[in-house]
């Protein structure tokens, strides 16, 4: 069971990027993180390299949510825009 049905099961709603996005997809990206209680970043190399990941990044850490970051690529190391951001947020926080 993946961790979204584990959440989903548990009785949180769970948006996903790559399920979610009909219509304008910055829309979609600004409504679900404006509306989001907590976000899981599943960081990886292209995750980093990804525009639209670091636009949802950076809108998750401009709106002071909640940010757990999960690491899912053997030896990533959390550098560039994911380091910055996890760096503020955990001193700021």
């Amino acid at each position: 069971m993946s961790i979204s049905d584990e959440l989903s099961a548990a009785g949180y709603k769970v948006w996903i990027d790559k399920n979610e996005m009909r219509g304008n997809i910055y829309d979609k990206m600004y409504e679900a993180v404006d509306n989001a209680y907590l976000v899981l970043m599943f960081l990886s190399e292209n995750y980093k390299l990804s525009e639209n990941c670091k636009r949802e990044g950076k809108l998750a850490a401009d709106k002071r949510k909640r940010i757990i970051p999960i690491i899912t690529q053997d030896n990533y190391k959390m550098d560039g825009w994911t380091g910055m951001y996890f760096i503020i947020l955990f001193i700021c926080a």
